[in-house]
Order: structure tokens, then sequence, then C-alpha cells
């Protein structure tokens, strides 16, 4: 019902079986995927971030450690990055990975995964999030520190997220979002919330990149601020919104992978109109270019975007992911 109500549809549903299929016959026995046997860098922070995301997109279709068609592999998924853990929370000295995987392990707590251990992982890693949060409230490959990403700040905040949701520091996260709406606020582009906005964003403070009308980090800043607590009539959001649609992608070949998984998940936020205008298209652009040869059917290609270096297990996951958003979160659905 969900899929239909959102948007999806069997041939959606059929995308993620295949790409679950694929993810569940190329996971290493110990439980993780090794990015460097599929296009991938191959290095332990890719081979996190990599896991982390595998895992998400079948805790994203349902399946648990105790149920579902996949539960073994999602049960030594999550072994596998409770060992993995460093003893301060983190998996990797940069922020990407330890965001992605503080995710995974929040949400594989919040449906009951692995039970203590994977509640400790999960608030070990909040707690690291926590300290490396900069005092201008975003964050950076490495914090505290004096430089702002959007794009690292995206992933702390989903990973924050997802443990608020599980129950896991609740306080400490709602303050540290509060202090992370502030600075947004303060910065050109998002200090806009005017009739008039044009809905920009920045990649960092002065450099707006991918912040432009249509980018990842202008999506990024969307969902923030989504998570924030921001109305979706808000005049930033949906001026973000516009720039969003005004950019859809019109072929895989040369489109940003990370931007659509970003833009699936703040548009499907969104609702209405902008969620109408990009759901279709996307989504059967997505559907069309997923492998169906082989040993490949089910994933997807490379294709030369800024996810390049998680290789085929990434774009697969991350697609996957995106293809799962019609049951993964509510929308206001307006």
């Amino acid at each position: 019902r969900a899929v239909m109500k959102g948007g999806g549809s069997k041939a959606t549903e059929s995308a993620v079986d295949w790409a679950l299929w694929w993810l569940a016959n190329h996971q290493e026995k110990d439980g993780h995927w090794d990015s460097g046997k599929y296009e991938g860098g191959g290095t332990p922070e890719v081979d996190s971030a990599a896991t982390g995301s595998a895992l998400l997109a079948f805790l994203g279709a349902g399946h648990t450690d105790r149920a579902g068609k996949w539960k073994t592999n999602v049960k030594t998924a999550v072994a596998w990055l409770v060992a993995a853990q460093r003893p301060d929370g983190s998996w990797d000295a940069r922020n990407y990975a330890n965001g992605i995987c503080t995710m995974a392990m929040a949400e594989a707590a919040g449906m009951g995964c692995g039970g203590s251990d994977t509640k400790k992982s999960a608030e070990l890693a909040v707690d690291y999030l926590l300290k490396e949060q900069n005092g201008s409230g975003c964050f950076d490959y490495t914090g505290p520190s004096a430089r702002d990403d959007m794009s690292v700040t995206g992933w702390c905040v989903m990973g924050l997220k997802s443990a608020m949701l599980a129950g896991i520091r609740e306080a400490d996260i709602k303050a540290a979002f509060h202090k992370c709406g502030d600075f947004k606020k303060k910065k050109k582009g998002t200090d806009d919330n005017t009739s008039t906005s044009k809905g920009e964003a920045w990649y960092t403070p002065g450099s707006t990149g991918t912040g432009a009308a249509g980018g990842a980090c202008q999506a990024i800043a969307m969902l923030v601020r989504q998570y924030l607590g921001w109305e979706r009539t808000a005049p930033w959001l949906e001026a973000a919104a516009d720039g969003q649609v005004a950019h859809i992608p019109a072929a895989y070949a040369g489109s940003d992978v990370y931007r659509i998984y970003y833009s699936f998940l703040t548009l499907f936020q969104q609702g209405g109109k902008h969620w109408t205008a990009w759901n279709d298209p996307v989504s059967k652009m997505v559907v069309a270019a997923q492998r169906q040869d082989g040993d490949f059917r089910g994933s997807w290609d490379k294709n030369g975007c800024h996810l390049d270096k998680g290789g085929r297990v990434m774009y697969t996951a991350f697609l996957c992911l995106s293809l799962e958003i019609y049951y993964r979160y509510k929308s206001v659905m307006k």
C-alpha cells in the first residue's frame, strides 16, 4: 500500500528485490562488503561505508537478523560493524563512514537487531559524532574544526536522526540539531527565507558548489532542515524544491547518484507537486539502468559521479535505498 500511495510500482519493488539479491550474493563470509572486489576503493574507510550502506538497504526493506529472506546477511553485517568499530566509537578517521555506520547501527538497534551489543555500538557512535560537531553546529571530515562541510553534515545529521528515533541520546541530539539550524540561518544562501528566496545552499560557507539549484548539497541542506522541523511551506524549502525539479536528470550516464539519493529523500518529504515531478521520471530511469545480465544482475554500474570510490556495492545500495523511499520513511504527501 505504501508503494502505491507513494508513487512506486511493481517495477520499483522488483528492482529492490534484485538489488538485495546482488548485495546478498556478494557479501563476504565475515559479514562485510569488499568494495575493492567490485570496482571500489577497497580501503577500510570505503569498506565500512559500503557495509553500512548495504546493511541499511536490507533494513529499509524490513529485513532483520530474525525475519526476512536475508536475515543471515543482516546478522553477519551487524556483527562485522560491531567488531570493526573502534573503542572511541568511530569506524574511520573521517566522518563520511562514521555518519553512515552510525545510521546503520542506530536503525539496526531500533529494529532490535543484535541485542545489547548493537545498542551499545550505536550509543558509542552517537557519542563520538556529538564530540565531532564543530562549534558552529556543522561537521567536517574530522572535527571539531573551523571548516563546515554540508555533505559531511548531512551524513552526521542522518546518523543522529536515526539514533534519536531509536531512543538514543535524544536530548543531546536535539541540542546538536538546534545548534546546526542556527548556523544555517546565518550563512549566505541558507539565510534567505523570504518570499523571494532562491533556495540556495552551499558546499562550504561562501562556496556554493553543489548547493546551487539541482545540486547534491542543496538537496542535503533541504533534508537537514526538514529533519530540524521546518514546515514544508517555508519559502526557502519551496524555492530549493523548485531548484531540484528544474534539474531532473535525463539519463543515468553522467547523472550524480549521490544527488539522486538525497533528492529522493528530501522531495519525498516535501511531497506535493515537487515529489510528483521528480519520482516518475527518475524512478523509471533508475529501474531501466539496473543490470539484468549474469552475475551483475540487480546491481548498478558506476557512472563517474562522486560515489565512484564506493564502487558497485555503494551504487547498488544507494539506488536500492532510493527505491525503498515509499515505505522507508513517512511523508506529508501533500
